[in-house]
């Protein structure tokens, strides 16, 4: 029987990088060479457009884009000997630009395959760049005097017939019916051995599982093996990718590790074809290129039926996986957005609220998992364009009487025991709950004599010194406290701070606010008071930390950070030019209802690292109890007014329904008020009918008339199906007629209400 070794990679891109695209491509190329060192031949599924890279918008209407594409393309030829390598470019044919992935095996151009299938909705504009391939159909196309196939076309190579079908895996969620139907249709007309599914599809909450059971069910459907491929980490700025990439066969189902902050990923599995034409899965077990350790499914647990899911962490299939990847994609996101536009680290306005907490956090839980997977030295070593990091790598590794990290990405940084001090639970400076100390005995091991690493998974080791100053050389927090300031939030701000090892700065910006408030004043010929003046006098507090933070940002060099949720984006609730300030909004994605939740469960329970380095570690922040016990409040009126955001909006479980309902579902008046009744039924909410109506009448006058605002937020992650950027998932007029049907329809019911 022939043998072979099928390999699904998961690539990190930037667009229009041309050179370091190459590069990564060619690096995980030689590093499945040297992991599976073996003379079987090599099928090699890349994700989608992995030359020129998914994100390039309307530079794929530059002729240059797919004239590079194709260039780069024919410079991988020689490293195609006895392998077959599916890439991924746009390529131009008789005027019109297709999304294509050229087959290239043995050193030649098999064929190129053209999408057939065009996504067009949310996020999704392919239709603006690319054509659809008509079904079906093949023509010739003539590259450096060859001729090749072209269009909708299977390939047949060493008696094995494979097939490239993105299209499947493209409606992964929302129609699931007709994805079946496309799949029996295909595999009707077109028999094959092996399905290559290279996709460029964001990560989005909650989808991971639907996307395996649709691999799972392709697999069944066509009786092959199904190769998924997809992205890893930021590629063009807002859109995460898990690199989940995926292999599918027999009922089994062989998973990269999501959410790696390496370049590249694969997993490989060993696949013979039989004498009846049939490419069957061998028994040698999976390759993972991380050398990750996964436990599969414990066969007992399941029944004769089920599909047995190798390599799936814990947390995947735990209740808290919508918790845990929240954390992993925007931690993950905000490495690669740090890493690609080389700022000196973070800058962020530490409230003591909610949301600042949870991105200063989020930071925290970046660098550590960074450093637990990459090692220390290669996670600073990436960031030497910061100083302070700079410094602590010189420090760490170049100086003479420094220890010097082994190469191994998982060597403990101290040799001497003395350094792993206990992880305390007194918030004064670990990231760690006290049920995760470290204890010598059980887990810190040096390396043998001659450098060799031990098969077991082990822990990665730092002091608790080490690990604040690496954090202190990343993020700068500052709180700006005016008079309507209190001590409860300064305290919050302080014991975060505190916890997660921040360079922290206190501003007293209340003269200021005094100065702007003086000169206005003296302008008008009357003293601003709040009867008369109410929401000019919170902006003007909320407006005037922004140059100060802007001010330490740019001397510091740094990436300003803002800190809105999604359910302010919906309604406006900010500050243009204050609270809004910064370049990136990391959990704009994310409802302030989700993240409260959040919070409290991160607070006691905690995330968990991946399992090949820490068994039992869970990454909890107890300091967020400061946060977890207080209102929600912008404290932008006077101390005794007790303001709340939930007294100035509506509770944000509701409100985030209201989005849900009129935004997402865009319901008619009537059914947004049923929907969102059942639903708060659901979570054991109850709320009078006529307080409902006032606050969805509210939320159609906050979402009308902030539309301007939303196209002036920094720019955030996708993390839903459904965002809210006016640039790409959600799109509305400034100026329209503001729902005044809708919200005459809802007054006249709140009339026969009463």
């Amino acid at each position: 029987m022939k043998k072979f070794d099928v390999v699904s990679v998961s690539l990190n891109l930037t667009p229009l990088d041309w050179t370091g695209n190459r590069q990564r491509i060619s690096n995980v190329l030689q590093q499945i060479k040297s992991m599976l060192n073996n003379d079987l031949p090599k099928i090699i599924c890349l994700p989608e457009l992995s030359v020129s890279g998914p994100g390039c918008d309307d530079m794929f209407l530059s002729q240059v884009t797919s004239e590079k594409s194709l260039e780069i393309l024919l410079q991988f030829l020689p490293e195609t000997d006895h392998n077959v390598l599916a890439l991924g470019l746009p390529f131009s044919f008789e005027g019109q630009l297709y999304k294509s992935t050229v087959l290239v095996a043995d050193q030649k151009i098999l064929g190129i395959y053209c999408s057939s299938f065009l996504e067009t909705q949310g996020i999704h504009y392919d239709m603006r760049w690319f054509s659809a391939w008509p079904n079906q159909s093949v023509k010739q196309v003539q590259l450096s005097g060859q001729r090749y196939p072209i269009g909708d076309i299977s390939f047949l190579w060493n008696d094995l017939r494979i097939a490239i079908v993105p299209h499947l895996l493209a409606e992964n969620s929302s129609d699931q019916n007709n994805v079946l139907q496309k799949s029996a249709s295909f595999s009707k007309k077109t028999p094959c051995d092996l399905i290559l599914c290279p996709t460029a599809s964001p990560f989005e909450l909650g989808q991971q599982q639907k996307l395996r059971d649709i691999i799972l069910k392709q697999s069944q459907t066509f009786d092959c093996p199904v190769v998924y491929s997809t992205l890893l980490g930021i590629e063009a700025g807002s859109l995460v990718y898990d690199g989940g990439s995926m292999i599918a066969s027999d009922s089994r189902l062989f998973q990269c590790r999501r959410f790696s902050y390496r370049d590249s990923c694969f997993v490989s599995t060993q696949f013979a074809l039989n004498e009846n034409h049939r490419l069957i899965l061998s028994k040698q077990e999976p390759t993972f290129s991380n050398n990750l350790f996964y436990s599969s499914s414990n066969s007992s647990d399941k029944n004769e039926n089920q599909s047995e899911q190798v390599a799936l962490e814990k947390w995947e299939t735990s209740e808290d996986v919508l918790f845990e990847e929240f954390a992993k994609s925007v931690a993950l996101g905000l490495y690669g957005y740090l890493k690609k536009c080389r700022s000196n680290g973070f800058v962020l306005s530490l409230s003591g609220g909610a949301d600042s907490a949870s991105i200063a956090i989020l930071i925290a839980f970046m660098i550590e998992s960074g450093i637990s997977e990459l090692g220390m030295k290669t996670f600073l070593k990436q960031f030497a364009f910061i100083p302070c990091v700079s410094d602590i790598y010189r420090r760490l590794f170049l100086h003479d009487n420094a220890p010097i990290l082994d190469q191994k990405d998982s060597a403990p940084l101290f040799e001497d025991s003395s350094e792993l001090t206990p992880l305390p639970h007194n918030h004064s400076g670990s990231t760690l709950s006290e049920d995760c100390h470290f204890r010598k005995q059980n887990h810190f091991r040096k390396q043998s004599n001659n450098g060799a690493d031990s098969k077991e998974p082990r822990d990665f080791f730092y002091s608790n010194e080490e690990l604040r100053t690496i954090v202190a050389a990343f993020l700068t927090t500052v709180y700006q406290a005016t008079k309507n300031s209190s001590e409860i939030t300064r305290q919050a701000s302080q014991e975060i701070a505190n916890f997660i090892g921040s360079k922290h700065y206190e501003f007293d910006i209340d003269p200021v606010v005094e100065l702007y408030k003086r000169i206005v004043s003296e302008k008008l010929e009357r003293q601003l008071d709040w009867q008369t003046d109410d929401l000019a006098l919170q902006n003007i507090q909320a407006r005037t930390r922004s140059p100060s933070v802007w001010l330490l940002a740019n001397v510091l060099g740094g990436l300003l950070l803002s800190t809105g949720n999604r359910s302010e984006v919906a309604c406006g609730y900010a500050t243009m030019d204050g609270d809004t300030s910064g370049s990136l909004s990391p959990i704009a994605g994310i409802d302030k209802a989700f993240l409260r939740n959040w919070l409290k469960w991160l607070e006691k329970q905690g995330l968990s690292f991946p399992s090949q380095f820490n068994h039992s570690k869970r990454w909890a922040v107890p300091a967020l109890k400061f946060i977890n016990e207080q209102q929600p409040t912008a404290e932008l009126r006077p101390l005794k007014d007790k303001q709340t955001d939930e007294t100035d909006l509506m509770p944000y479980c509701v409100l985030d329904l209201f989005e849900k309902a009129i935004i997402r579902d865009k319901k008619d008046c009537d059914s947004v008020l049923d929907f969102v009744s059942t639903q708060l039924k659901t979570q054991n909410q109850t709320f009078e009918k006529k307080q409902l109506i006032q606050w969805q009448i509210r939320f159609y006058q906050l979402w009308a008339h902030s539309q301007w605002k939303r196209h002036r937020f920094a720019s955030g992650f996708h993390l839903d199906q459904y965002d809210l950027a006016p640039n790409s998932c959600c799109r509305f007029p400034i100026f329209s007629g503001g729902f005044q049907n809708e919200i005459e329809s809802l007054q006249t019911r709140l009339k026969t209400l009463q």
